[in-house]
């Protein structure tokens, strides 16, 4: 058993399983799976694997990277600079906010804009990220926005993420 678990690689293993379903011209996705294959408990009815991933993995590796929090009127952000990806998760005050999140190239800055007032916020990013495989989960009143890097060189182009008002 020991033997096993030694010369077993999840990583191998899920891209070993992402192969098989490409051939099978379907999307391998670990998160889906894991949830296929979870079986929750009476306490775990409402279990959001990937949410929880996502959580754990920003939780244990925030420290090991770079993290900004701001408080301000509008909006309580935060931003983890980590080896292959950087998350900014946003929280909006009010849910009825009309908010946008831009990346720009020339300086690398992360604004955030409440469109109703007019009133930016500018963080500068502390590295550049390719602007392909852009992931943004939208939980009103929390945006959370993933960039993978490709390598720690990649260079921004251009990202514009919007999120619209939940309740008109």
């Amino acid at each position: 058993m020991t033997s096993f678990f030694k010369s077993f690689d999840p990583f191998k293993w899920v891209q070993s399983q992402s192969e098989a379903y490409n051939h099978n011209q379907q999307a391998f996705d670990p998160f889906k799976w894991l949830e296929n294959h979870l079986t929750p408990t009476h306490d775990q009815a409402s279990f959001d694997v990937r949410n929880h991933v996502q959580q754990s993995m920003t939780q244990s590796l925030v420290n090991t990277g770079y993290h900004e929090r701001s408080n301000e009127q509008e909006y309580n952000y935060e931003i983890h600079d980590l080896n292959e990806y950087i998350v900014v998760r946003m929280t909006l005050s009010h849910e009825n906010d009309l908010s946008m999140i831009s990346l720009y190239q020339s300086n690398i800055e992360l604004v955030v804009a409440n469109r109703a007032t007019g009133r930016e916020t500018r963080i500068p990013l502390p590295a550049v990220v390719s602007s392909q495989h852009v992931t943004a989960h939208f939980h009103a009143p929390v945006v959370e926005v993933t960039l993978p890097k490709k390598r720690r060189s990649d260079q921004l182009r251009e990202i514009h993420i919007t999120m619209d008002q939940r309740h008109p």
